[in-house]
């Protein structure tokens, strides 16, 4: 049985692993967008204001397009649940602050 239950163990870490990972990835994606949203939108926002950056970055239907994306590949109903208020309430708030700061980057390096 220990043999058995180390096995489950580090199965489970290196899920952990991976999940992080993937997180990160995902993180450095939004780098990524951050960068190009920027090309098109440096001479249409505010840059004086983090909310006005916000309201600018925030896209309700590619958010909502998200959270479909994400009920269409779970079938458990209680887990997507769980992964949807993830992506709401962590994933994609530090997302759009990691964008607000890399436009901001962009623009006071532009600025200078």
């Amino acid at each position: 049985m220990d043999n058995e239950l180390k096995f489950i163990r580090k199965k489970i870490a290196d899920y952990e692993t991976k999940l992080i990972n993937l997180i990160n990835d995902r993180k450095n994606l939004g780098i990524d967008v951050a960068n190009i949203k920027y090309k098109y939108l440096e001479n249409t926002i505010d840059f004086s204001s983090r909310n006005n950056i916000m309201k600018c970055i925030t896209n309700d239907i590619v958010e909502n397009n998200i959270y479909d994306r994400l009920k269409e590949n779970i079938e458990n109903e209680n887990l997507a649940n769980l992964i949807i208020q993830l992506y709401k309430e962590y994933i994609i708030p530090q997302t759009k602050e990691l964008q607000i700061n890399i436009l901001l980057e962009n623009h006071n390096n532009r600025s200078n």
